[in-house]
């Protein structure tokens, strides 16, 4: 359980594990760092732990499973023109998902896996609760795959990752990056290191900023309030949620 892991976070686990007691979640999976190192042909290969809160991801359906105690361990394109996307039903309760990257978070003050990257760990949670709500077993709606909801022009621009083991140039490798929860993480992430801007121009680039890329495209061009306003709600609420357990509250 979570409460055996923290040493200086109490707050933060007593908050976390109240919620899991509550909640329902998949047990962790052993965190096995060689199974999951990532390649790419035009990038240096991407470590597991950049990815960490990937380790464990939420189950397609919220119906027929069984609680636990346990603590679980684009959009976009380089082209100027906004494509359409067909969107999943929208809920604005994040109860598992939420919960998820809370759990993360304090998984991450013990173990220190916290990196300096330009899309922390929680920020992609987010992304990703937006985008579909973190349904791990999505597949493809028309040009979009995977749980971020990647287009291949998306995947292409940020450097053609692929899963261990694979090719960038075989059949059926962008399908395979982008379903693999750390593959299309690594490819969010290089895809925005590439084309970071202050979309909102509030003055830094944030998560609201990440999301516009994302679903716009390089550039964000367009208003994202129009172009996807529940996904931006969504993305708000779980940025919410996160602030109250960073704070405490």
């Amino acid at each position: 359980m979570c409460v055996s892991m923290c040493r200086g976070c109490d707050k933060v686990c007593e908050i976390v594990v109240s919620s899991i007691l509550l909640n329902e979640f998949l047990p962790p999976s052993p965190l096995n760092l060689s199974a999951l190192s990532l390649s790419t042909t035009t990038t240096p290969a991407i470590r597991s732990t950049e990815v960490s809160v990937w380790n464990v991801l939420l189950p397609s359906s919220k119906e027929n499973q069984k609680p636990s105690n346990d603590c679980p361990a684009g959009r976009g394109s380089n082209e100027q023109a906004v494509h359409q996307k067909q969107r999943l039903p929208v809920t604005m309760e994040l109860p598992r998902s939420t919960l998820l990257l809370l759990c993360t978070l304090a998984r991450s003050l013990v173990l220190g896996q916290q990196e300096d990257k330009v899309v922390d760990d929680l920020c992609l949670g987010c992304l990703c609760e937006a985008m579909s709500d973190c349904n791990r077993t999505f597949s493809c709606v028309g040009d979009d795959c995977g749980l971020f909801m990647i287009t291949k022009p998306y995947w292409e621009d940020a450097g053609r990752h692929v899963i261990a083991k694979d090719n960038s140039s075989s059949p059926g490798a962008f399908q395979r990056c982008v379903v693999d929860p750390f593959c299309a993480a690594a490819t969010v992430e290089s895809y925005m290191k590439t084309y970071s801007k202050d979309c909102n121009e509030n003055g830094a680039v944030d998560c609201e900023d990440f999301f516009a890329l994302h679903f716009l495209g390089a550039g964000c061009e367009g208003d994202i309030n129009q172009a996807s306003p529940e996904g931006l709600d969504k993305l708000r609420v779980c940025q919410e949620e996160v602030a109250k357990i960073r704070s405490g509250n």
